[in-house]
């Protein structure tokens, strides 16, 4: 059989299980697959009551109908009147009744044309393009009874017996014993039906209390849980219970006492029904199951969230909201609270234990600030040693963690505490502007001229007096009258030439100059010059 519920293909799900099982059950029908002797049924049930199994049998589909007595007196049609009186079961749609005398002929013609399914009151689904008209055959004309041959019908009684009027029909009319045979099977399986129709099924429920807020069977990971079915026999029939699916982990005693060891990772759709000594079936009841993992005993379940659902719904894992030094989906990881760099640099970072950590939600300690900090509102923050501890003797530069010592013009840093400052001797290091005579002072320098010689007003420069201008022919910088022998000497910057001392040398400071500190140095005419400033730092 191929097998369509609300438009879906259930086909493939139907004969993948060897139980009995419930294959599709939402508001509008429920679909069970029943097996009973050999047989494996199809059995659908609507809300309003009615019950209808299908399944294969010889050379042949049947289809059993049932209707609970809540229906008694609602009913019409093909099927007859259910309310206990034969004599209107030839209804028409008009309401015109056909007496129940009539022949298999008038039968047909007179009752069962006016029930014939057509498609604007057909209830069936259809491929696209094909309606009710499709699968009917208008040609077509039944067997009836009053054509049999009585030799046939001899033989054939003699075959079935002659109280088995379905058996001898079919056989008349296939010829085939076997098929015959099989009638003869479900119509005596039929009459113990209608022997046993007067039966009431029984019912079965769980105590209200059983289901959490939101609807669910709250139970917990690894710990067995009992669930009381309490279950109704008008009859007082004896009742036993049947699961449906085998459920792992599942078991329910003649008591009705269900047990339950949930296990998340075992999939399971809870559902049974009871069946009475009379071979009816209680509607199935699906009890829908939310799983508490326990969070690996680090974390609480969140009832009102789910992490995953499966078997429709009906069975379903709660999301674990972890302690704060887990994590994962059932709180198994314990976090390394230091992984992500949370101390400031420097820090060192010690990650606490989750009995440490507790509830709190810092999970690490940071150790000692770094050198050039200090702790405030646990983060460290630049210390200013500039405003708080004044390390430097004149000038002071904070800088992120650490400062800057420097000195005003004319001082250079010490280079052993290296905060304070220590004049230059800018005539010594000749450094000076100064032309003849240089004046070292505290932070500066001042600069004089030789005799004949006045001092121009950039401080810096000796101009020979005018009248004094032809001493200086025979010097080539400087006439220094009784100061020197030739009376010649020279710029700052330049050495007498020892070979001729009325001419001035170039002096190589790089070579011979009190240089501050070993940098690159270029000596210059007169001068020279270091390509990087010193400058020492703490």
């Amino acid at each position: 059989m191929v097998l369509f519920a609300n438009g879906i293909d259930i086909t493939r799900k139907f004969y993948s299980s060897d139980f009995v099982t419930e294959i599709l059950s939402d508001q509008y029908l429920s679909v069970m697959k029943e097996k009973q002797s050999n047989k494996t049924l199809v059995v659908v049930s609507f809300p309003c009551g009615v019950t209808i199994k299908v399944y294969t049998a010889f050379k042949s589909l049947l289809i059993e109908v049932n209707a609970m007595e809540t229906l008694m007196n609602k009913t019409q049609g093909l099927l007859g009147n259910f309310n206990k009186n034969i004599s209107d079961d030839f209804t028409l749609p008009n309401g015109t009744i056909l007496p129940i005398s009539s022949s298999e002929k008038e039968i047909y013609e007179h009752f069962a044309q006016e029930w014939r399914v057509t498609p604007s009151n057909s209830l069936f689904q259809y491929e696209e393009g094909k309606s009710a008209t499709d699968y009917q055959h208008d040609n077509f004309t039944p067997f009836f009874s009053s054509s049999i041959d009585l030799s046939d019908k001899e033989k054939a009684e003699e075959f079935c017996g002659s109280n088995h009027h379905s058996c001898v029909f079919d056989y008349l009319v296939t010829r085939n014993q076997a098929f015959s045979l099989y009638t003869k099977h479900v119509t005596e399986e039929n009459a113990i039906v209608h022997t046993n129709i007067e039966n009431h099924p029984p019912t079965i429920k769980v105590p209200n209390n059983t289901f959490d807020s939101n609807g669910n069977w709250l139970v917990y990971q690894g710990t067995p849980s009992t669930l009381q079915v309490l279950c109704e026999d008008i009859d007082q029939d004896e009742i036993i219970y049947e699961l449906l699916g085998d459920p792992l982990g599942v078991t329910i005693n003649k008591a009705g006492l269900l047990t339950y060891r949930p296990d998340y990772n075992q999939t399971i759709s809870l559902s049974f029904r009871a069946k009475d000594s009379k071979g009816s079936y209680s509607p199935v009841l699906n009890i829908p199951i939310s799983i508490c993992s326990l969070c690996n005993g680090h974390g609480v379940c969140d009832s009102k969230t789910t992490r995953k659902q499966s078997a429709d719904g009906l069975f379903q894992i709660q999301v674990c909201e972890c302690y704060p030094a887990y994590t994962g989906a059932y709180c198994d990881t314990e976090i390394d609270a230091c992984a992500l760099s949370p101390c400031f640099k420097g820090q060192t970072c010690t990650d606490l234990s989750a009995a440490e950590q507790g509830n709190n939600s810092v999970g690490y300690r940071c150790g000692q600030c770094p050198l050039g900090y200090k702790p405030y509102l646990q983060v460290c923050v630049d210390i200013d040693e500039c405003n708080e501890t004044r390390p430097c003797e004149q000038k002071c530069t904070n800088t992120e963690g650490s400062f800057l010592c420097s000195c005003s013009e004319g001082y250079r840093l010490s280079y052993e505490d290296q905060s304070t400052c220590i004049d230059i001797n800018e005539c010594e290091e000749r450094t000076s502007k100064c032309h003849q005579i240089c004046n070292n002072t505290e932070g500066n320098y001042t600069c004089d001229c030789y005799p004949f010689y006045t001092l121009d007003t950039d401080g810096f420069t000796c101009n020979l007096d005018e009248d004094k201008t032809e001493l200086l022919y025979h010097c080539q910088h400087i006439y220094a009258v009784g100061s020197f022998s030739n009376n010649c000497t020279c710029r700052l910057g330049y050495d007498r030439d020892p070979i001729d001392p009325t001419y001035c040398i170039d002096v190589n400071e790089c070579e011979y100059g009190n240089k501050p500190c070993s940098q690159n140095c270029v000596n210059l005419e007169g001068s020279y010059e270091l390509f990087l400033f010193c400058w020492i730092s703490t």
